[in-house]
């Protein structure tokens, strides 16, 4: 990526070095931060995934046990049930190891860092060249969302159990590759302005965006705490999927406030 640009620019150190209080970023050091980046923002984005999927196979077991013959409703609630804490515990599991591999970038997050000579241009180019992707991504996030919530609507007009059930996985599987998409796109994005100090990372925003940063952990996992402590007192594991349904809309209407409020700032 950034060495195939810079192959007219030589260097005498290929890694990171001590420049006074800064640290210098060649190349390959800021290649390998992307790249890694990159592997993160994907597994981030999978688990949320699995998160608002989760839900789904409550409803699929429901549809299930309208169906079976064999088994009873309660062996399909204790199985999509099951299957729910797995996918939960999973997810929780990626987002710790994960977060774990970027936390050797965290200088480069407080911006204790100088870019070497050439880096900066093409940080700058690859950012610009993405801009337009970005923007795209998220407006497609938005019309998924749309979509998910026009076939509940409709689903409810037919006045049916089974299809109401799978009007309401199907929005949870679009509002899944939705956040997906938002979550992946917004993280890549991140590492261009992480590198460069601007936007979200430049020094005035700092402390607005590690308030951000945490807001979205302590957000889902007080989502998952809500949606297990509701279930488990009210026992109702085939109607308290909409908290996250509601929690991802939610979160990318947040995000969105967050991003906006930082850029009028």
């Amino acid at each position: 990526m950034l060495k195939e640009n810079l192959d007219d620019i030589e260097y005498t150190n290929d890694t990171v070095e001590q420049l006074g209080n800064k640290r210098l970023i060649t190349a390959e050091d800021a290649n390998e931060f992307i790249d890694e980046y990159k592997i993160y923002s994907k597994k981030l984005a999978d688990s949320v995934s699995l998160f608002i999927l989760a839900p789904a196979f409550l409803l699929l077991a429901s549809i299930l046990s309208t169906v079976s013959k064999n088994l009873s409703e309660n062996v399909f609630y204790g199985i999509g049930v099951a299957v729910l804490l797995i996918l939960i515990a999973y997810g929780v599991y990626k987002i710790i190891v994960s977060s774990q591999k970027v936390e050797k970038y965290n200088f480069i997050e407080e911006g204790n860092i100088e870019l070497s000579y050439g880096v900066k241009g093409i940080v700058e180019k690859l950012s610009s060249e993405g801009e337009e992707k970005y923007t795209k991504s998220i407006a497609a996030s938005i019309v998924i969302y749309i979509v998910g919530v026009v076939l509940v609507v409709l689903a409810g007009f037919i006045n049916n159990d089974v299809w109401i059930h799978v009007s309401v996985i199907a929005l949870l599987v679009l509002c899944s590759i939705a956040t997906n998409i938002i979550v992946r796109k917004s993280t890549v994005r991140s590492t261009y302005d992480m590198l460069l100090q601007q936007g979200d990372y430049s020094a005035e925003n700092k402390i607005k965006n590690k308030k951000q940063s945490s807001f979205s952990t302590a957000y889902w996992l007080i989502v998952i705490a809500i949606y297990l402590g509701v279930s488990l007192y009210t026992n109702k594991w085939g109607t308290t999927w909409i908290i996250f349904a509601v929690a991802a809309i939610l979160f990318a209407a947040l995000n969105a406030i967050f991003k906006s409020r930082n850029d009028n700032k």
